[in-house]
């Protein structure tokens, strides 16, 4: 059940500040009375951000030697060979705080849109194409000349690549 709001005014008539939200509703359960909409969403991302990183650790614990598909990355397997045991139990008690916090403040398991995570993911790379580009390198150190002829084409292809699948949307 989501928690309604309610700001009350102040002497003058004009919303007091956020210490001046009240519940309309209240819960049984202790957390729920305490959070603004606002830290509510703010709670939820957070969250969302260090379950999928538990997500990840978990899934580069297992990870098997890789093939070599990648043409710019080479994960190595350089863990402890003990790692995954190590962290099983650690992993386990992060889940299970994690479910005791959405409990606690009802927060509601939101769903995950593929089409805005895809789309994000364009941008995300289109921006560091942008930036990547010959005239941004200046600050790495001098830029040889002949650079901006080589590098700049290709980023643009890669650029309007990105575009297409953005459009494919």
């Amino acid at each position: 059940m989501g928690l309604t709001l309610n700001r009350r005014h102040s002497a003058d008539g004009s919303y007091a500040g956020d210490s001046a939200w009240e519940p309309l509703v209240s819960s049984a359960l202790p957390g729920t009375d305490l959070l603004t909409e606002g830290q509510r969403r703010h709670l939820i991302a957070s969250l969302e951000c260090v379950e999928q990183a538990l997500a990840e650790i978990a899934a580069l614990s297992n990870a098997q030697p890789s093939d070599d598909s990648a043409l710019l990355s080479k994960p190595q397997r350089d863990l402890p060979p003990d790692f995954p045991m190590r962290i099983h139990g650690p992993l386990a008690d992060a889940a299970a705080t994690l479910g005791e916090l959405a409990n606690t403040f009802q927060l509601m398991r939101s769903p995950s849109s593929s089409l805005r995570s895809v789309q994000a993911l364009v941008t995300t790379s289109l921006v560091v194409v942008e930036d990547t580009a010959s005239r941004q390198l200046h600050g790495y150190g001098a830029v040889h000349p002949d650079l901006p002829r080589l590098l700049d084409p290709l980023l643009a292809r890669l650029h309007e690549q990105l575009r297409r699948i953005g459009r494919a949307l």
